[in-house]
C-alpha cells in the first residue's frame, strides 16, 4: 500500500493565517459601503433647501473625517493587533518545537529585550536555527511592531507614547507605506495591512515549511 503522510504540526498557525486573510478581504469589501451609508446618514440630517454655508461646510467635514480618519482607526487598526498576535504566538510555537527537538532548556521568554530582539538572539544563540531574514525584513517587522504598540497602548494617539516611539512613527510615516499621522492620530491605509500580511505570512510559512521538512515526522502506511 502507498505510504500516507499526515502532518498536522502547526495546523493552528495555518488556520489563523487563513482566517486573517479572509477577514481582511471581508473587511475591505465592506468598508466602502459603510462609508456610503454613513455619508447618507449624516446628509439626511441636513434640512431640505438649506443654504447655510457654514453649516453645510461643517457637515461635509464630518463626512470626510469619517471616511479618512474614523474608518481607518476603528476598523483597520485592530487588524494589526491580531496580525502581530498571530506572528508572536506562531513564533513561540515554532521555537518551542525546535527547542524540544534539540533538547534545549532555555525558553524564548528567558531572553531579555523586546520580542524581535529576543527572537534574533534565541534563534542564533540558543536553538541555533536560521530565521532567514535580511535587514529589510527585520525593519518591516519593526515597523509593524511599533504601529501595533501605539494602537494597543495608546489607541492610535501619537502623543500618548514615548518620544522614542513618536520618532519611529514619524519615520515610518515618511516611507509612504500606508501610514500617516493626522491630528495626533495614527491612520492606517489598506496598503499597510496588505504588505504587513504578506510579510508575516511569508515568514511564518517559510519557517513552518523548513522546520517540518527538517524534522520529519513518522509516516503511516496502510496495510
Amino acid at each position: 500500500m502507498p505510504e500516507i503522510r499526515l502532518d498536522f504540526r502547526f495546523s493552528e498557525i495555518n488556520y489563523e493565517l487563513w482566517g486573517l486573510s479572509r477577514y481582511l478581504d471581508f473587511m475591505e469589501r465592506y468598508v466602502p459601503s459603510l462609508e456610503v451609508a454613513e455619508k447618507e446618514r449624516i446628509l439626511s440630517q441636513v434640512p431640505n433647501g438649506s443654504d447655510n454655508t457654514p453649516f453645510l461646510t461643517f457637515v461635509f467635514m464630518n463626512v470626510d473625517d469619517f471616511k479618512d480618519r474614523i474608518i481607518p482607526r476603528l476598523f483597520r487598526a485592530p487588524f494589526i493587533i491580531s496580525l502581530w498576535s498571530v506572528f508572536e504566538s506562531g513564533t513561540y510555537e515554532i521555537t518551542d518545537y525546535i527547542r524540544g527537538k534539540r533538547n534545549k532548556d532555555l525558553e524564548l521568554d528567558d531572553i531579555r529585550g523586546d520580542f524581535l530582539t529576543r527572537t534574533k538572539k534565541y534563534f542564533k544563540s540558543v536553538i541555533q536555527y536560521q530565521f532567514c531574514l535580511d535587514a529589510r525584513a527585520w525593519e518591516q517587522l519593526g515597523d509593524i511592531a511599533c504601529v501595533r504598540h501605539v494602537i494597543a497602548h495608546a489607541n492610535g494617539r501619537i502623543s500618548s507614547v514615548n518620544k522614542k516611539n513618536q520618532r519611529r512613527l514619524n519615520n515610518i510615516a515618511t516611507k509612504k507605506i500606508g501610514i500617516t499621522i493626522e491630528d495626533d492620530f495614527l491612520i492606517i491605509d489598506q496598503q499597510f495591512l496588505r504588505s504587513s500580511c504578506e510579510k508575516v505570512f511569508s515568514i511564518l510559512n517559510d519557517l513552518m515549511h523548513r522546520v517540518m521538512t527538517g524534522f520529519p515526522e513518522a509516516s503511516y502506511s496502510e496495510e
